[in-house]
């Protein structure tokens, strides 16, 4: 059997760190967009070693994925109607969508 990751203190500190690094990095890389830009306060929230609640990572990880869904719908709806709405779905190569996760 596996030992339980979340009873280590220190290994959820190291999670929430990577975490907290990924979400700010997605922010930053994001947040010169337009759409995208309602973001960038929390970066300034983040405090000095870009720390934020655990909590908070889970909401703004969701809402980036939410909007960043949204806008790929919209993509593809684009894509279709200049196809002639009747042509299949676009695919990135190597991309197998949420079946191959």
């Amino acid at each position: 059997m596996l030992p339980n990751f979340w009873s280590h203190p220190a290994a959820v500190r190291v999670f929430n760190k990577s975490a907290a690094r990924l979400v700010l990095d997605t922010i930053r890389s994001l947040a010169i967009r337009p759409a995208y830009r309602e973001f960038k306060p929390i970066e300034g929230n983040a405090g000095p070693r870009g720390e934020l609640r655990p909590a908070v990572l889970r909401d703004v990880a969701s809402a980036l994925a939410e909007k960043m869904r949204r806008e790929n719908a919209t993509i593809i709806t684009v894509v279709r109607q200049r196809r002639g709405g009747s042509a299949r779905r676009p695919v990135a190569d190597g991309y197998t969508g949420r079946a191959g996760m």
